[in-house]
């Protein structure tokens, strides 16, 4: 995760939170940040194309803290450089990460108790959403 940060608009003394990447160093720096602001942080390396593993997040999620609140789904990943140039190998890892991350997330949260009313159902992709990255 590039941009990773402590939450912003929340209580810190009351803030409770789960920070999830797949880079346990920069999770351990946010969450040193989240504690001087007096917040609760458990860091939970993840990586979002593996549904176990996000899975996983939600359970400890639920384990620590008792319920979700909100989840909010940020994964994400580019590619930079000429069609030709790129292997499609990096092509997949972009939809595995954008797409699928999204679907994996949002299919863990649901599936686990929760109260609050700030979690929305997802849209279900369809088959033109799909498509669309082969008109970029």
């Amino acid at each position: 995760m590039g941009s990773v940060g402590p939450p912003r608009g929340c209580s810190p003394s009351t803030t409770r939170v789960v920070l999830a990447a797949r880079s346990e160093q920069i999770l351990r720096e946010v969450a040193g940040e989240c504690e001087e602001l007096g917040g609760q942080p458990l860091v939970v390396t993840t990586d979002v194309t593996d549904e176990g593993a996000v899975r996983e997040l939600a359970r400890r999620c639920v384990e620590e803290f008792g319920r979700i609140d909100v989840w909010v789904n940020n994964a994400g990943v580019m590619v930079y450089g000429s069609f030709e140039e790129i292997p499609a190998e990096v092509y997949r890892r972009v939809i595995e990460t954008n797409l699928f991350g999204q679907i994996h997330g949002a299919h863990a949260a649901l599936h686990k108790e929760r109260t609050g009313d700030a979690l929305d159902r997802p849209r279900t992709p369809d088959h033109n959403e799909s498509e669309r990255g082969l008109r970029t």
